[in-house]
């Protein structure tokens, strides 16, 4: 069983259950599938992340998989050549047999090429124990920085969701803007012939034409303004997405971390009732999973448009 991600805009396969297992097992580690699954996990990322103090650890990863993977095309080359092994010792033998046996007799090259590949097993694994204990590091980290890796991150979503609002509206303004010029310049070609009125259909997306409406899977036309009102759905969903799996864990999270309640006075006061604590989280839970089905409808709602 597998996850998968979209990073810099490819799929990208993550917490692959059997392949940890088979790395681990060709490594020689112990097929842990709990430990397998935290440490491919640990290696996530969902980028270039933007605080300094972490760089570190992603140059020691790079460093550590630059290295693995220069070791994992030598053992590749040596076992290679442990599959010619045979045929290649049988013909430095028949060389040696047809020269009259002068010189020592030639040895196999097994052992000295199967020591190599031992060596090389023996380095992969302590560069997978390092890669691990690496991310490992960078976990505790996080875990200690949390909060105001969190506060900076969310400082950082505000941002872009300010520009991309910006950006929708400096859009909107500058189609209103070239279209009131294109319907100037057709006013001055043809003015004042009846066709100066007779204008092109400026709401609809591409003026109706199958290259603009193909692009988005419909034959139907469609108004710009449900694009644009579609987009700005979008912007707003985006500033606080999670995923269904995601609320689910919050809404766990909190309901295992029980909160003291205070008077004004700084007192303690009654706790919180559990079975309120347990209809807030099912109803973060459904309140996740609506907002991933109006998306999905509204989607659909434009194909079929």
């Amino acid at each position: 069983m597998a996850d998968a991600i979209i990073q810099d805009g490819l799929k990208v396969r993550v917490n692959d259950q059997n392949e940890q297992l088979e790395r681990m097992r060709g490594l020689g580690l112990t097929g842990d599938l709990v430990a397998a699954e935290a440490a491919s996990w640990r290696r996530f990322l969902p980028g270039k992340l933007p605080w300094t103090e972490l760089h570190r650890f992603e140059r020691e990863v790079e460093r550590l998989e630059a290295r693995r993977r220069k070791l994992q095309a030598e053992a590749e080359e040596l076992n290679a050549r442990l599959r010619d092994a045979p045929s290649e010792d049988a013909q430095a033998l028949a060389n040696w047999e047809r020269s009259g046996r002068r010189g020592p007799q030639p040895e196999s090259s097994r052992p000295q090429i199967e020591a190599g590949i031992e060596r090389l097993q023996q380095a992969l694994r302590a560069l997978h124990l390092a890669v691990d204990d690496t991310t490992a590091e960078r976990a505790e980290f996080i875990a200690k920085n949390r909060g105001r890796l969190q506060t900076e991150a969310r400082e950082v979503v505000e941002k872009e969701h300010s520009r991309a609002v910006a950006a929708l509206d400096e859009f909107e303004a500058a189609r209103a803007a070239l279209v009131e010029a294109r319907r100037l310049e057709l006013w001055a070609h043809f003015y004042p012939r009846p066709e100066a009125g007779q204008d092109p259909r400026w709401q609809l997306l591409g003026g109706g034409l199958s290259r603009a409406l193909e692009k988005l899977g419909i034959t139907n036309f469609i108004a710009l303004e449900q694009i644009i009102t579609a987009l700005r759905e979008d912007v707003e969903w985006l500033p606080d997405a999670l995923s269904t799996d995601q609320a689910a864990a919050l809404a766990d999270k909190q309901e295992a971390a029980p909160a003291e309640l205070t008077d004004d006075r700084g007192l303690a006061v009654e706790s919180r009732d559990p079975e309120r604590d347990r209809a807030i989280n099912a109803d973060l839970r459904l309140r996740a999973q609506l907002t991933s089905d109006r998306r999905r409808g509204a989607i659909e709602r434009l194909k079929r448009a």
